[in-house]
């Protein structure tokens, strides 16, 4: 298992109500009826911004109520290969035994450094990585890659063990994985109650902001001589 160290960041999120306000009002003075404001969908995917610039996912489903809940986040790209991949079934398949107590092992060890581990199965390879999320809890998630063409073709990140990455009982705060989800397009989140799919929804990803690198900044130093 390998451990890294890291500079640790205290971030502020701030998520909007997931339901609108709801208006009742008098028609009329001979008409006593009821008007009802459409309320908004209660399950839905939704990107913010965090006060670094970085963008999270926000998940609003009602998580606690199933038995072994997880949830896989994967790429759409208009490839052929992609097109005919489908959900990996990660809870069911994978998540049990050794792979389990690693999950768990690496969220144990994040409170303090971030650890990691991997292994492979199914032609696909699996890097389970434990840190600190933007809550400031102790987290893991599971990034999932496969080159071969089929149904489980693609790039995934896996949240099998949700409580650390809640905000409440029916929403998620999800910080994607970089090395993966660095560029903007479509994504697909899978919700899984054990081996059961019980919600599909797609969103844009903005895709992760580039960080100024060390010839930015000599480039801004020589503006300022300038």
């Amino acid at each position: 298992m390998t451990v890294q160290r890291f500079a640790a960041t205290s971030v502020w999120l701030t998520c909007l109500g997931a339901v609108g306000p709801m208006w009742f009002g008098g028609v009329g003075a001979a008409e006593e009826q009821a008007v009802v404001k459409p309320m908004a969908p209660f399950e839905f995917l939704e990107v913010k911004q965090q006060l670094t610039g970085d963008p999270i996912l926000v998940v609003n489903y009602p998580w606690i109520r199933h038995q072994r809940p997880t949830i896989e986040i994967r790429r759409l790209d208009d490839t052929p290969e992609t097109t005919a991949a489908r959900p990996l079934y990660f809870g069911s398949e994978y998540m049990h035994g050794t792979n389990l107590a690693a999950m768990y092992r690496c969220e144990e060890l994040s409170a303090g450094l971030p650890a990691s581990t991997e292994f492979t199965k199914d032609e696909v390879r699996f890097i389970v990585t434990g840190r600190r999320n933007p809550l400031e809890k102790p987290s893991v998630v599971v990034r999932c890659q496969s080159e071969k063409p089929g149904p489980r073709y693609g790039v995934r990140a896996v949240y099998g063990l949700l409580e650390a990455w809640a905000v409440n009982n029916k929403t998620l705060f999800l910080e994607l994985p970089r090395e993966d989800f660095a560029q903007p397009g479509r994504i697909e989140a899978v919700f899984y109650r054990g081996e059961d799919v019980v919600w599909t929804e797609r969103a844009d990803w903005p895709g992760y902001p580039e960080k100024a690198g060390r010839g930015d900044k000599e480039k801004g130093r020589q503006g300022e001589k300038q």
